[in-house]
């Protein structure tokens, strides 16, 4: 009994960390003068608080290059 229990808990535990890994996608409004440009970017199998702060470095990299982004994770 005790086995069957174990192995049904490990089992949970599996899934509940499984499932906090996902595809996440970030897409971004890129700006450069008059010019208007959409970037896609995913982060597959990754928690979304490292897809949030990915696509938030995007942000700040992109304006390094002298444009400027509005980036939302979905």
């Amino acid at each position: 009994m005790k086995k069957i229990t174990l192995v049904a808990v490990a089992a949970i535990g599996m899934t509940l960390f499984a499932s906090c890994k996902k595809d996440h996608t970030c897409t971004c409004k890129v700006t450069m003068g008059s010019s208007t440009q959409e970037v896609t970017q995913t982060f597959p199998k990754t928690s979304k608080s490292s897809a949030k702060t990915a696509c938030e470095s995007y942000e700040t990299t992109v304006s390094v290059a002298g444009a400027t982004a509005e980036c939302s994770l979905k």
